[in-house]
Order: structure tokens, then C-alpha cells, then sequence
């Protein structure tokens, strides 16, 4: 099986291709397959708000649907959004807080991505997914000390890049981006319903089955 890597201009060149909605689609779908990270982090933290990020989520998906794109109501969610990010004065770090702030970020990203149709903030979205897990396996999962992505060396790339959950990720945009691009003459209404419900589906084991 071919190695699949990340590559934001690769990414790019295919979000451009897409319409202003079906861009905002693809960020919310990286963002939602994120959110139980978040779930987890405020539960052994006592910190977060999860109830809060995931309505600012379901009400994104709403506003792709509807063609919803008053700046002013866009503005305040992406405040909120901000604010559920985890900061260093919240408290003392924690195991989670990385995934935490990848997947506040994404939604945030996804969110800024509804308001300009900008295809970067889309491309960060996909990118806070493939760090949330790169964090996740160098860190978390194996109890090793993260080290900074550029100081890699291209065999300790090509490990973690390997990793099964990291290919999977990388698959499911690679899909999404393939599906969206099939569809680029049905409109955003048709296709939220799918894409969240998949999405959803999938956030249950974005880091792996779910005790």
C-alpha cells in the first residue's frame, strides 16, 4: 500500500478547486473527527468547555447548510470558538491539552473558513488533524517526549507518518476531498447531513477505539 503523506500544497491545489461551501464542509469534518479529544481533556481536567465547542460545530454545519454567512453572527461564533481554546494560564499542563487546542483551533479554522472561503484556513483545519495525532503517537500513546516537527529527521518522519491512525487521517481527507470534488453541482444542503453524520461516526475512533 502506497504511504500517504501531508502536504498542504497538495491539499491547496485541490481545496481551490472547490466551492466557498464545500470548503467550509471539509474543515468541518476535520474538526468534528477532533472532538472527543477535547471531551477528553476536560474530563481529567476540569477544564474546557466541550458543550460549548460542540454546539459552535452543530451550529456551523447548520449555517453551511443554510447559506448562512451574516459577518457579525460569523464574528461571535469564531469569538467563542477563540475563547474554548486552552491557554497556558488555564492552569498546569496536562496530558490532552495539545489535542484540545488542535481541535478548538480546527473548529475555529473551519469557522473562519465558512466566513471567507479562504482555502488556507481549510488547509489548517486538516492540518491541526494530522498534528493533534502526530502529538498524540510521539507523546501520548508511546510515552515519549515530543520533539518539534522541523527538527525531524526524515526516518522519525516516515515512522509516525506511518502510523496507522495517521494514515487513516490522511485517507479520510484524501476521501473527503475526492467526494467533494465529485460533487461540486449539488449544493451544500445535500451534502451536510452526510458529511457530519460520516464524520461523526468516525470521531469515535480518530485516536483509536474509545474505552
Amino acid at each position: 500500500m502506497t504511504l500517504l503523506y501531508y502536504s498542504e500544497s497538495q491539499l491547496l491545489k485541490k481545496i481551490e478547486r472547490l466551492p466557498r461551501a464545500h470548503r467550509a464542509i471539509f474543515a468541518a469534518a476535520c474538526a468534528e473527527r477532533q472532538l472527543p479529544g477535547y471531551a477528553i481533556y476536560s474530563k481529567k481536567t476540569g477544564r474546557g468547555q466541550p458543550e460549548s465547542l460542540s454546539d459552535v460545530l452543530v451550529w456551523l454545519w447548520g449555517a453551511i447548510a443554510s447559506g448562512q454567512y451574516e459577518s457579525r453572527v460569523i464574528s461571535r461564533k469564531i469569538d467563542l470558538a477563540l475563547q474554548l481554546v486552552p491557554r497556558e494560564d488555564d492552569g498546569p499542563w496536562a496530558n490532552g491539552t495539545a489535542s484540545a487546542e488542535d481541535a478548538s483551533a480546527s473548529v475555529v479554522y473551519a469557522l473562519k473558513c465558512h466566513s471567507s472561503g479562504d482555502s488556507q484556513d481549510a488547509v489548517w483545519a486538516a492540518r491541526r488533524a494530522y498534528e493533534n495525532l502526530d502529538n498524540y503517537i510521539t507523546t501520548e500513546e508511546d510515552g515519549a517526549v515530543s520533539w518539534v516537527s522541523q527538527s525531524k529527521l526524515p526516518a522519525d518522519i516516515a515512522q509516525v507518518t506511518s502510523h496507522p491512525l495517521i494514515q487513516a487521517e490522511l485517507e479520510r481527507q484524501n476521501r473527503d476531498l475526492d467526494d467533494l470534488l465529485g460533487s461540486t453541482d449539488r449544493n451544500a444542503n445535500e451534502l451536510v447531513k452526510s458529511f457530519r453524520e460520516r464524520a461523526i461516526a468516525e470521531s469515535q475512533f480518530f485516536f483509536g477505539p474509545l474505552s
